[in-house]
């Protein structure tokens, strides 16, 4: 008889940890859901209408604006020039991408220390008149292990892995971000506007005339089966790669201004 209300008093004080145990631990679940938010970026990428960007270098921010159904980019002149829609898309993909993974810290002295102080990139997202996203970018690292494996796996594809610092405007909480977003600061009207000089179908190019100054020209055709640089055979090899890179010939930047020279 003894013996089962010692089991019983034993059962009883198990239960009872047993309890303490859940109490305190769902307490600090639901203490640490109260500290840590779980979403930073909220927004519909096809309610978009403007993205304002400003880096700590930039006098004037980036302004990427839809018109219509049309991009426009603003250059530093304040004109309005058309913008790639798949560069925008980009971009807000990667905005979206932004997820916390941890806090940082919640004093704001730490933010020089994070760079999401006046040193960092500021971003902000309209749907409309709605400022749907006003966010902080600051440094970034990389993690150490990741550059390791990356330098034993030279032969493979590798890329080491960042981490980021960002903070919403307004708040004090600083979060750790998986990738790398310090992209985003140097980007500019030039990142978005168009830089095809030309784009064609290499195999249906049969014929290139060029003119230079005083009255020299020179003509690249292909006759039967063999390319000519006037009535002279070219070489097959140099002819394919040429033809490779003007298929899709690229300008690097804009001369928005140029001299009347």
């Amino acid at each position: 008889m003894f013996k089962r209300k010692g089991n019983l008093v034993l059962l009883v004080l198990l239960l009872l940890m047993a309890g303490i145990y859940a109490f305190i631990y769902l307490g600090d679940q639901k203490k640490g859901e109260r500290n840590f938010r779980s979403t930073l970026v909220d927004i519909n990428t096809e309610k978009v209408t403007k993205i304002w960007i400003k880096g700590a270098e930039k006098e004037k921010p980036l302004i990427v604006e839809k018109s219509g159904d049309q991009w426009m980019v603003e250059l530093e002149n304040g004109e309005k020039v058309a913008a790639l829609e798949e560069t925008v898309n980009r971009t807000l993909e990667e905005i979206a991408s932004i997820k916390p993974s941890r806090l940082a810290s919640k004093n704001p002295s730490k933010w020089p220390e994070f760079k999401v102080d006046d040193e960092g990139t500021k971003v902000e997202i309209y749907e409309g008149s709605k400022k749907a996203l006003d966010i902080i970018i600051g440094r970034f690292e990389i993690d150490p292990a990741s550059m390791q494996q990356t330098q034993q796996r030279m032969g493979q594809q590798q890329n080491p892995k960042f981490t980021s610092f960002v903070r919403l405007s307004g708040e004090d909480d600083v979060f750790v971000v998986k990738g790398f977003y310090e992209g985003l600061a140097g980007q500019n009207a030039a990142t978005y506007r168009d830089k095809a000089l030309f784009k064609g179908n290499k195999e249906k190019i049969k014929k290139i005339t060029y003119n230079y100054p005083a009255d020299s020209s020179m003509v690249l055709e292909l006759k039967t089966d063999a390319w000519y640089v006037n009535d002279e055979k070219a070489d097959s090899g140099k002819v394919v790669s040429y033809l490779n890179g003007l298929a899709f010939m690229k300008g690097g930047d804009f001369v928005d201004k140029p001299a009347s020279s």
